[in-house]
């Protein structure tokens, strides 16, 4: 059964401590202490969590201490995976000055189809590797200490005097010999297993209390460590009926109440967390997306399946049937989920800014006397009124940067940074839709979904957040919809979140592009709608997906080669896309069917792309292709319909 335990962690240092603050510092300071968001003095999780694999590593080079690096790897993760390594390894004999040394490494190397992939690694290379132990992201203490300063200077070793200018002024809260608590709480989820916990718990109070010191300059005596105490607490559900109860949302018909099969999640979580967008390139910085992909959501809820086999077996059965869309930040209560700025609208009106939106239009038009400016070319006031008509918000980020630490310093070359989406403030909503379950399961279903959600979806993101879930009626976008799903014999689609509408043979030029751009939708559109609909307009904005890690996991050495043989990144239509589409004769029933699957279920895969998560990520499944259709705003803000233009 499901039990997470808590390891209740104390570590006393002795002033001076210091980690070192990656963000700005107040003038005529040079280093200052971490802070988090509401400026309370903090160690990092990763601080601790790297000073703990380094105690562990020393313990494991000792015969017979009673842990090696396989425990270690199980526990806080893979230091370096293979394929790395292996990548190192070619890099530096491909530097070497022998090339027949060079060749000969490279021999034993299987061509690559894509050089950016690292070489020899198999799909198995870059399956997610997470750690067991789940550390806090800040580790705090009561006494907050005062302003104080420390100051340092650089001797001449040749003169034995000061260096000009060598001056360091180092932010010290607690004064010199002062003992500082800092204390974190450390889960790990363990299928009731004292056993094993109480040998966790072993090896987390020995590895804490060899370390010397923890922090910067620990070299001349900052951050030592002087005691270190661990407890172990259960803090999960052992039993079935231990579960606090969710209510679930039900519908009332004539034969009575029945569960919906389509309710609302309102997740609040409980630390920073980092979605990571796509990188361009070797990139050693990590931009976060404000939402939470259906995909991780989805990761979550295995993941406490997998820990608990032979429970929960409706929902393990029938868990590929379920649609959960992506989750938008909110302010905290709010009701609707927010839309997302879309490609069709425009502002007029110079002086006083005013939103349209243009779907109804085929051709370029002065509107008032003036060109409408598209968002491409909106400045600050233009974007603040979109975001409040949407119902767009965008919470504070925060961009920390860290470094890998080798032997107590920091390793050369291993500088990056992470931006953070700082959760405090708002709450995430989302919808599940269970209407593709089977109707035997259904109720069995949503049984075992009351009791997964009663406890905290865990891991979610680089920083292992923890969403705590309330169940809600299904929220609605922030714009209201018309329930026509054909108004004036026309859909207008709105992507709500990014869809795989083109394939990657797409050839588009980069110039006067847009005739082939037009077609190549045309053609997605006929075969997702099966000749039902046609592209008539179409306001879209397009971006490459794809990468070292989507081509390795997802692609490259499957024996199916499912994305083709040679790497090529995948163009998704990004959110706020518009597509108005026209019925085809005698086709009204059939694209009405379409519409509403649509609707519901979002934009299914085109039948040239993988249509299982093993290889496609883009799935609607995973909250990819959900629109809107038929938006009241594409009429109330049509400026023809106000007799302008």
């Amino acid at each position: 059964m499901d039990k997470r335990y808590q390891f209740n962690v104390k570590l006393t240092l002795r002033a001076p401590i210091l980690s070192q603050a990656s963000a700005s510092v107040t003038l005529g300071l040079d280093t200052a202490m971490h802070r988090d968001d509401q400026q309370n003095l903090v160690l990092p999780g990763s601080l601790i969590r790297g000073n703990l694999r380094e105690s562990w590593e020393k313990f494991a080079d000792i015969d017979g201490a009673g842990i090696d690096k396989q425990f270690i790897a199980e526990w806080l993760g893979p230091k370096k995976d293979k394929a790395e390594k292996k990548a190192e390894e070619i890099a530096e004999a491909n530097s070497e000055a022998n090339s027949e040394a060079s060749s000969e490494i490279e021999s034993k190397i299987e061509p690559d189809t894509n050089p950016d992939v690292k070489p020899d690694a198999r799909p198995e290379d870059y399956e997610p590797s997470r750690s067991k132990l789940d550390f806090p992201h800040w580790w705090l203490t009561e006494n907050q200490g005062e302003a104080g300063l420390v100051h340092r200077i650089h001797i001449d070793e040749a003169s034995g005097t000061v260096i000009p200018g060598a001056l360091q002024v180092i932010e010290s809260p607690w004064p010199s010999g002062e003992d500082v608590i800092f204390t974190g709480v450390i889960g790990a989820p363990l299928c009731n297993n004292d056993e094993e916990a109480e040998r966790v718990k072993g090896w987390l109070s020995r590895g804490f209390k060899a370390l010397s010191a923890i922090g910067a300059l620990k070299g001349i005596g900052f951050g030592r460590v002087i005691d270190a105490k661990v407890d172990c607490a259960d803090s999960g559900y052992s039993e079935l009926n231990e579960l606090p109860q969710l209510q679930w949302p039900k519908v009332k018909k004539e034969n009575g109440e029945t569960e919906n099969k389509c309710v609302g999640l309102r997740l609040s979580l409980d630390r920073p967390f980092c979605i990571g967008k796509p990188a361009i390139g070797e990139n050693n910085r990590f931009d976060s997306e404000t939402h939470i992909p259906g995909a991780a959501l989805i990761g979550a809820i295995n993941q406490r399946l997998k820990s608990n086999p032979g429970r929960w077996k409706a929902l393990h059965q029938e868990r590929n049937n379920l649609y959960i869309r992506h989750a938008f930040p909110v302010q905290k209560g709010a009701k609707h989920r927010p839309l997302p700025i879309l490609q069709s609208m425009a502002m007029v009106n110079r002086e006083k800014p005013q939103l349209v939106d243009l779907t109804h239009w085929s051709e370029a038009e002065l509107i008032d006397g003036e060109a409408p400016a598209f968002c491409a070319d909106w400045k600050d006031k233009h974007w603040q009124q979109a975001n409040e008509f949407c119902g767009q918000i965008e919470p504070t980020k925060r961009l920390d940067i860290r470094t890998a630490i080798e032997e107590g310093s920091a390793k050369e070359s291993q500088l990056f940074a992470m931006e953070t989406v700082q959760t405090k403030d708002h709450e995430w909503l989302t919808n599940i839709d269970l209407s593709q379950v089977n109707k035997a399961s259904r109720v069995a279903v949503i049984s075992d979904l009351r009791e997964v959600l009663s406890q905290e979806l865990w891991p979610l993101s680089k920083t292992k957040a923890s969403a705590s879930v309330a169940i809600d009626e299904k929220f609605d976008l922030h714009q209201p919809s018309d329930t026509a799903l054909l108004k004036d014999g026309i859909a207008i689609i709105s992507l709500i979140t990014p869809a795989l509408l083109l394939t990657s043979d797409l050839v588009c030029p980069a110039t006067n592009g847009g005739k082939a751009l037009a077609q190549a939708y045309a053609r997605a559109w006929h075969e997702l709608s099966d000749g039902s609909l046609a592209l008539t307009q179409h306001f879209t904005h397009e971006r490459l997906y794809g990468g070292r890690y989507w081509w390795g996991r997802f692609s490259r050495n499957a024996s199916e080669q499912p994305w083709g043989e040679y790497y090529q990144p995948q163009i998704l239509t990004e959110a706020g896309s518009v597509f108005v589409l026209s019925l085809n004769d005698d086709c009204e029933k059939q694209a009405i069917e379409k519409l509403h699957d649509w609707q519901h279920l979002g934009l299914p895969p085109r039948k040239t792309h993988p249509q299982n998560w093993q290889h496609n990520p883009w799935l609607n499944n995973n909250g990819y292709g959900e629109i809107a259709i038929n938006l009241d705003l594409h009429w109330t803000l049509n400026p023809q319909a106000q007799g302008r233009g």
